[in-house]
């Protein structure tokens, strides 16, 4: 049995596919080895974040420089897991960099902010904190190599995350 190459099922295959792919490769960056020697470009990261976000429920917009070191861009990718977290409904996840601070900001029709993991997060404990929470332990640890601190915020519509 054959099908026609633009059968429904086959492009719901090869969505799932692609997206599966693009999850691996973004789990790949925020968990790899990663050194401060290593450059990635916008071009990686931004067609990296393009597709995760296709076809999903969170859209990410990398509005950083032009490269950076992977040690800084595996902590943006923990930084992104944690703001997924922000987004039951989905919506819109922005990455900026200012004066060499990165700014992280989710924006979506509800933010759900669980205190304790957060918590964890400024103050760099893993109390409380489930597997499913591993972002939020790791993060710290990346951010101290960098001599970097976390600075977190939310509203109703709005979370945000600066380091």
């Amino acid at each position: 049995m054959t099908a026609p190459r633009t059968a429904p099922e086959l492009e719901l295959v090869q969505e799932s596919l692609n997206s599966v792919n693009a999850r691996i490769r973004f789990f790949r960056l925020a968990f790899g080895k990663a050194s401060a020697a290593q450059i990635i470009g916008t071009i990686e990261v931004s067609g990296l974040l393009g597709d995760l976000g296709r076809g999903g429920r969170i859209t990410y917009h990398w509005l950083g420089p032009d490269s950076a070191p992977r040690t800084e861009v595996q902590a943006v990718c923990l930084a992104l897991m944690c703001l997924e977290t922000t987004l039951p409904l989905g919506g819109d996840i922005s990455i900026t960099q200012d004066c060499g601070r990165w700014i992280l900001t989710a924006k979506g029709r509800r933010i759900s902010w669980d205190g304790r993991t957060w918590d964890s997060l400024v103050l760099g404990t893993k109390d409380g904190l489930s597997p499913k929470d591993v972002q939020f332990a790791l993060l710290p640890k990346a951010l101290a190599k960098m001599q970097r601190t976390p600075v977190v915020s939310a509203s109703q519509d709005c979370a945000s995350l600066t380091f």
